[in-house]
């Protein structure tokens, strides 16, 4: 803004990139997945909560603070400039009835974000319904929750950088 106010092309190689080195919300098994995909290892965390060792006893499998998930049928669709992935949407709301079902959970303790908007209108009705939050990454930022699923809606794999996910690169990160 600074810039456009003085008439002036925006340099990005002009400014020094400093990254988090401390963060406080995160429980360490999250951060440590955050500190090494984004930070290179670097990021730790000052978080004080509670260490939980079974996240849902009544559901096996789930005893981690953070999991990754994939559909193997899972088959973006186009949605004007947007995606949406409705096996990833189904998966996702799944997710949500074994959360409040037989963990326990309360709907309003769940967030879903979502990479895309066309993913996100698709799941509105039924998780409004439900009471369950769902927004994009970007519109859910300063926010948090207690559960938090993150849909990726078109994932790569293969080719290039294998953590792309759609319009979003390394670079990005």
């Amino acid at each position: 803004r600074l810039c456009e106010e003085k008439d002036q092309e925006w340099d990005a190689s002009t400014v020094e990139v400093v990254h988090l080195v401390m963060q406080y919300r995160m429980p360490a098994e999250v951060c440590s997945v955050v500190s090494n995909a984004y930070y290179d290892g670097e990021l730790v965390t000052a978080f004080s909560g509670t260490k939980k060792t079974n996240y849902f006893p009544n559901i096996p499998g789930f005893q981690f603070p953070i999991m990754l998930l994939r559909c193997e049928e899972s088959i973006p669709t186009r949605v004007n400039t947007s995606y949406k992935n409705l096996c990833e949407a189904a998966l996702a709301l799944s997710l949500v009835g074994m959360m409040c079902d037989f963990a326990g959970v309360r709907a309003e303790k769940i967030s879903i974000l979502c990479v895309y908007k066309a993913q996100m209108e698709h799941l509105r009705p039924e998780c409004r319904r439900r009471g369950v939050a769902v927004a994009t990454v970007d519109s859910f930022q300063g926010r948090e929750n207690d559960y938090i699923l993150l849909l990726t809606t078109r994932l790569f794999s293969g080719g290039g950088d294998a953590r792309s996910i759609g319009f979003m690169d390394r670079r990005r990160w």
